[in-house]
């Protein structure tokens, strides 16, 4: 169930992007005007993690067992990843073509969660995952500057899905669903 934390993250979240937005549709002269007047101190979104080792791992902050981090592309093959590498399909083609021509966007996070030996289980964005590591790989799509920098990560420490985490209504039970996959194991061995 949503907490008054969680709101209260989403709203600094929103009024981050709310600001910038604003800052970058201002006209020209304004723009250079505020920019004397008022000093940035950071171009990082409030409340998101910036990666920068393997060491910074243990001290990502998690707010109420969430946690959103940015992975420079560097790094991405360092991080212990389960779950995400995808074969090739044509939607893999058309997103790789995708950022070739526009670059990558973590607007989207890829969301995940961390496993029980401390591994980030990729729960959606696997393709997204794939097709940046190709594309920050290839000489010539780089070569006038990167197309992929950095992708964003919604990390959850808890082993439940975004669904029933944020409290939207299932049809089965928890123990329904636990009864069904013991039943599914118990069919497989």
């Amino acid at each position: 169930m949503a907490t008054a934390k969680d709101a209260d993250l989403r709203l600094r979240l929103e009024n981050g992007v709310r600001s910038a937005l604003k800052d970058l549709s201002a006209p020209k002269k304004g723009r250079k005007k505020r920019a004397k007047t008022k000093k940035r101190k950071s171009t990082r979104a409030a409340g998101v993690y910036y990666l920068r080792s393997l060491d910074d791992i243990p001290r990502i902050p998690y707010v109420n067992d969430m946690a959103l981090v940015e992975v420079p592309v560097d790094l991405l093959d360092e991080v212990p990843l389960k779950n995400h590498e995808r074969s090739e399909s044509e939607r893999l083609l058309r997103l790789e073509r995708s950022i070739r021509s526009h670059g990558y966007s973590s607007i989207q996070p890829v969301i995940a969660r961390v496993g029980r030996k401390g591994r980030w289980v990729v729960i959606d964005g696997g393709h997204r995952i794939t097709a940046a590591r190709k594309v920050a790989r290839e000489f010539w799509t780089n070569l006038l500057g990167p197309k992929v920098r950095t992708v964003t990560f919604l990390l959850f420490k808890t082993d439940v899905s975004y669904a029933r985490y944020m409290g939207v209504p299932s049809p089965l039970s928890a123990d329904e669903i636990d009864a069904m996959d013991a039943e599914q194991k118990s069919r497989t061995a």
